[in-house]
């Protein structure tokens, strides 16, 4: 009897230690689960950029509204207190007389500003119609670039093709301005622009360019690669030749990725702006998508208005045009020490002037 009692507890101190060992288990198990349900995916996180991005974009978009009525109000006040104060300072007849001129005035405006927009869409419908052809300059976007880029490349991308579109509505006789691979999140970036894709009157192509333009074995146009690290120079832009610009954000990431696909894949000349010749920059040459579009057409519409300049001349005065100051070797900006300097010397000579008038 004496040997049977202490097996019988060793059996119980080993069940209870099983039991202890599986509820820790258990435990654990819990814990792993909460610990992978707390943190979530690089899917869950994306969706959720995503989300976040498109509320701040509505509210930029409901604030901007708020702001333009709050203007809109202010401007209506101010007239509203102009027109009293003349009123209380005029005769009948001379306030009347005035209204009706006022009255007239914004008559003929809203009416020249109906026609000038007809003429826009008349000259964008007619570019649009007449599409890519031997006498035509052609420019392309190349949007093939959406997996080199992060979601805020994608939208400051989309930014920059919004302004690409606003350079071209301004052209004086718009060359051919088309943009190709354009899909997924940076043609949902720009569903938020006004008008697109609807009523903006340009060319807009889900395919690749090279499907577009090389679908013959004699090709009708001829196709350059515009790219920073190319090393041939833009002399001209010559009627019947499409050029092509990538539209990518990469932050010196993929260096000379444009100017690789353009002679190792598709096969193409490429071809890079004369900018060191004309202007010095504080360090890379490679400018943004809108300034590319900007630089053509500058271009373009300076040598159809001043026939006398020379290729260089033209060149000089374009980039010196499109490329802001800040990029330039020549501008320093200017010390906190330098400001507050300026701002002393210009209460000093005030101090000086009241003297004098007192």
């Amino acid at each position: 009897m004496e040997t049977t009692k202490p097996s019988s507890t060793t059996s119980e101190e080993v069940n209870k230690e099983i039991n202890e060992e599986h509820n820790n288990n258990n435990t654990e198990e819990l814990n792993n689960i909460i610990e992978e349900k707390k943190k979530p995916t690089k899917e869950e996180k994306k969706i959720k950029r995503k989300e976040r991005r498109e509320q701040r974009k509505e509210l930029q978009k409901t604030l901007k509204k708020q702001k333009k009525e709050q203007l809109k109000q202010i401007k209506l006040q101010e007239s509203k207190n102009y027109h009293e104060q003349l009123e209380s300072t005029l005769n009948k007849e001379e306030f009347k007389e005035m209204i009706q001129k006022e009255q007239e005035g914004k008559i003929s405006r809203i009416s020249r500003q109906k026609l000038e927009k007809e003429a826009l869409i008349k000259k964008l419908t007619t570019t649009l119609q007449n599409g890519m052809n031997s006498s035509t300059i052609g420019c392309c976007v190349d949007c093939s670039f959406n997996e080199y880029m992060n979601e805020r490349e994608i939208n400051s991308l989309a930014q920059q093709l919004s302004k690409c579109y606003a350079a071209y509505k301004r052209m004086k006789n718009p060359i051919f301005l088309q943009f190709t691979s354009l899909q997924g999140a940076l043609y949902n970036d720009l569903k938020f622009f006004e008008g697109f894709p609807d009523r903006w009157l340009m060319k807009i192509n889900s395919e690749h360019f090279i499907d577009i333009y090389r679908k013959e074995e004699e090709p009708q146009f001829d196709l350059i690669y515009l790219s920073a690290d190319s090393d041939n120079e833009i002399d001209e832009f010559k009627p019947g030749t499409i050029y092509i610009i990538g539209g990518i954000i990469d932050k010196n990431r993929h260096k000379n990725l444009c100017n690789q696909l353009a002679i190792d894949k598709y096969k193409l000349k490429t071809a890079k702006f004369p900018i060191d010749k004309h202007v010095q920059l504080k360090c890379s040459s490679v400018l943004t998508t809108n300034q590319c579009v900007e630089i053509i057409s500058t271009f373009i519409s300076i040598k159809e208005e001043e026939q006398n300049l020379t290729n260089d001349e033209i060149w000089s005065k374009t980039l010196n045009q499109v490329i802001p100051q800040r990029k330039r070797k020549e501008h320093t900006k200017k010390s906190k020490k330098e400001k507050l300097n300026k701002k002393e010397l210009i209460k000093e000579e005030e101090k000086e002037d009241e003297k004098i008038n007192i």
